[in-house]
Protein backbone atom coordinates (compact mmCIF):
# COMPACT_ATOMS: atom_id res chain seq x y z
CA UNK A 1 0.00 0.00 0.00
CA UNK A 2 1.21 3.50 -0.84
CA UNK A 3 0.06 6.60 1.01
CA UNK A 4 0.37 9.93 -0.79
CA UNK A 5 0.51 12.92 1.54
CA UNK A 6 -0.47 16.35 0.21
CA UNK A 7 1.52 19.43 1.19
CA UNK A 8 -1.14 20.82 3.54
CA UNK A 9 -1.60 17.48 5.31
CA UNK A 10 2.16 17.09 5.75
CA UNK A 11 2.50 20.58 7.21
CA UNK A 12 -0.47 20.01 9.52
CA UNK A 13 1.00 16.79 10.90
CA UNK A 14 4.46 18.29 11.45
CA UNK A 15 3.23 21.51 13.04
CA UNK A 16 0.84 19.68 15.40
CA UNK A 17 3.69 17.35 16.42
CA UNK A 18 6.17 20.18 17.05
CA UNK A 19 3.58 22.39 18.78
CA UNK A 20 2.74 19.80 21.43
CA UNK A 21 6.27 18.43 21.94
CA UNK A 22 7.09 16.86 24.50
CA UNK A 23 3.51 15.65 24.77
CA UNK A 24 1.64 13.55 22.25
CA UNK A 25 -0.62 15.07 19.62
CA UNK A 26 -3.43 13.40 17.69
CA UNK A 27 -5.60 14.24 14.73
CA UNK A 28 -7.70 12.96 11.85
CA UNK A 29 -6.47 12.11 8.35
CA UNK A 30 -8.90 13.13 5.62
CA UNK A 31 -8.52 12.00 2.04
CA UNK A 32 -9.49 9.60 -0.70
CA UNK A 33 -9.00 5.82 -0.72
CA UNK A 34 -8.06 4.61 -4.21
CA UNK A 35 -9.50 1.51 -5.86
CA UNK A 36 -6.07 -0.16 -5.90
CA UNK A 37 -5.82 0.12 -2.09
CA UNK A 38 -3.58 3.19 -2.00
CA UNK A 39 -4.67 6.30 -0.09
CA UNK A 40 -4.32 10.02 -0.83
CA UNK A 41 -4.20 12.02 2.42
CA UNK A 42 -5.30 15.57 1.63
CA UNK A 43 -5.85 17.08 5.08
CA UNK A 44 -4.65 16.51 8.65
CA UNK A 45 -6.89 17.97 11.35
CA UNK A 46 -5.33 17.98 14.83
CA UNK A 47 -7.57 17.54 17.84
CA UNK A 48 -7.64 20.72 19.90
CA UNK A 49 -9.68 19.30 22.77
CA UNK A 50 -7.55 16.46 24.17
CA UNK A 51 -5.77 15.32 27.29
CA UNK A 52 -2.05 14.96 26.56
CA UNK A 53 0.88 13.31 28.33
CA UNK A 54 4.34 12.21 27.20
CA UNK A 55 3.05 8.76 26.33
CA UNK A 56 -0.68 9.13 25.65
CA UNK A 57 -3.25 11.43 24.09
CA UNK A 58 -6.99 11.12 24.59
CA UNK A 59 -9.25 13.30 22.47
CA UNK A 60 -12.56 14.42 23.91
CA UNK A 61 -15.09 11.74 22.96
CA UNK A 62 -17.77 14.38 22.38
CA UNK A 63 -15.56 16.57 20.20
CA UNK A 64 -14.28 13.55 18.28
CA UNK A 65 -17.81 12.34 17.54
CA UNK A 66 -18.84 15.83 16.40
CA UNK A 67 -15.91 15.98 13.97
CA UNK A 68 -16.63 12.53 12.56
CA UNK A 69 -20.35 13.34 12.16
CA UNK A 70 -19.58 16.57 10.28
CA UNK A 71 -17.10 14.80 8.00
CA UNK A 72 -19.87 12.46 6.81
CA UNK A 73 -21.46 15.45 5.04
CA UNK A 74 -18.43 15.90 2.76
CA UNK A 75 -18.91 13.81 -0.36
CA UNK A 76 -15.50 14.29 -2.01
CA UNK A 77 -13.32 13.17 0.94
CA UNK A 78 -13.61 10.81 3.88
CA UNK A 79 -11.93 9.87 7.13
CA UNK A 80 -9.01 7.63 6.11
CA UNK A 81 -7.36 7.30 9.53
CA UNK A 82 -5.65 9.24 12.26
CA UNK A 83 -2.19 10.40 13.28
CA UNK A 84 -0.44 10.85 16.58
CA UNK A 85 3.06 11.51 17.82
CA UNK A 86 5.47 9.51 19.93
CA UNK A 87 7.73 12.13 21.56
CA UNK A 88 10.95 11.32 23.37
CA UNK A 89 10.69 11.80 27.11
CA UNK A 90 12.74 11.14 30.21
CA UNK A 91 11.47 7.58 30.48
CA UNK A 92 10.28 6.97 26.92
CA UNK A 93 12.13 6.62 23.64
CA UNK A 94 10.51 8.07 20.53
CA UNK A 95 9.50 5.39 18.03
CA UNK A 96 7.40 4.85 14.92
CA UNK A 97 6.20 1.48 16.17
CA UNK A 98 2.65 1.18 17.50
CA UNK A 99 2.21 0.40 21.16
CA UNK A 100 -0.11 -2.45 22.16
CA UNK A 101 -2.81 0.19 22.76
CA UNK A 102 -2.18 1.69 19.28
CA UNK A 103 -2.50 -1.78 17.73
CA UNK A 104 -5.81 -2.34 19.49
CA UNK A 105 -7.22 0.73 17.69
CA UNK A 106 -6.13 -0.36 14.19
CA UNK A 107 -9.21 -0.75 11.97
CA UNK A 108 -9.54 -2.44 8.58
CA UNK A 109 -9.34 0.15 5.81
CA UNK A 110 -7.98 2.91 8.09
CA UNK A 111 -4.47 4.30 8.52
CA UNK A 112 -2.71 4.93 11.79
CA UNK A 113 0.13 7.37 11.20
CA UNK A 114 2.76 7.66 13.92
CA UNK A 115 5.29 10.48 14.11
CA UNK A 116 8.48 9.91 16.07
CA UNK A 117 9.90 13.19 17.39
CA UNK A 118 12.97 13.98 19.45
CA UNK A 119 15.63 16.66 19.73
CA UNK A 120 17.98 16.43 16.77
CA UNK A 121 21.69 15.79 17.06
CA UNK A 122 22.41 17.30 13.63
CA UNK A 123 20.57 18.59 10.59
CA UNK A 124 19.22 15.83 8.35
CA UNK A 125 17.71 16.38 4.90
CA UNK A 126 14.24 14.95 4.39
CA UNK A 127 14.23 11.62 2.60
CA UNK A 128 12.34 8.45 1.85
CA UNK A 129 13.64 5.52 3.90
CA UNK A 130 13.88 1.90 2.77
CA UNK A 131 11.17 0.83 5.21
CA UNK A 132 8.60 3.18 3.58
CA UNK A 133 8.89 5.95 6.16
CA UNK A 134 9.84 9.61 5.64
CA UNK A 135 12.29 11.38 7.95
CA UNK A 136 14.26 14.57 8.38
CA UNK A 137 14.88 17.48 10.68
CA UNK A 138 13.11 20.77 11.26
CA UNK A 139 14.56 23.42 13.54
CA UNK A 140 15.74 21.57 16.69
CA UNK A 141 13.79 18.38 15.99
CA UNK A 142 14.19 15.10 14.14
CA UNK A 143 10.91 13.62 12.88
CA UNK A 144 10.07 10.30 11.28
CA UNK A 145 6.63 9.50 9.85
CA UNK A 146 5.20 6.02 9.41
CA UNK A 147 1.74 4.86 8.32
CA UNK A 148 0.40 1.55 9.60
CA UNK A 149 -2.54 -0.45 8.25
CA UNK A 150 -4.00 -3.90 8.78
CA UNK A 151 -2.94 -6.54 6.29
CA UNK A 152 -6.17 -7.82 4.75
CA UNK A 153 -5.15 -11.49 4.75
CA UNK A 154 -3.75 -11.92 8.25
CA UNK A 155 -4.97 -8.87 10.10
CA UNK A 156 -1.36 -7.98 10.96
CA UNK A 157 -0.11 -4.39 11.33
CA UNK A 158 1.97 -3.47 8.27
CA UNK A 159 3.92 -0.39 7.24
CA UNK A 160 2.64 1.43 4.18
CA UNK A 161 5.04 3.25 1.85
CA UNK A 162 4.76 7.01 2.28
CA UNK A 163 5.10 9.40 -0.64
CA UNK A 164 5.28 13.18 -0.23
CA UNK A 165 7.37 15.05 -2.83
CA UNK A 166 6.86 18.27 -0.85
CA UNK A 167 8.80 16.75 2.08
CA UNK A 168 11.93 16.35 -0.03
CA UNK A 169 12.09 20.13 -0.56
CA UNK A 170 12.77 20.85 3.13
CA UNK A 171 16.35 21.85 3.88
CA UNK A 172 16.63 19.98 7.18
Amino acid sequence: MEVYIAEGAFLGILLATVETYNRECMGLLIGIPRQNGDVAVQHALPYQVATRTNFEVTPSATASQRMENVLKDFTHVELVGDFHSHPAGRKYKATIYPSPLDRSFLEPGKLKMIVEIHRRERAVRWKYNRDGTISGSLDDFFLKLAAWHLDGERGQARLATLRCPFALDFRG
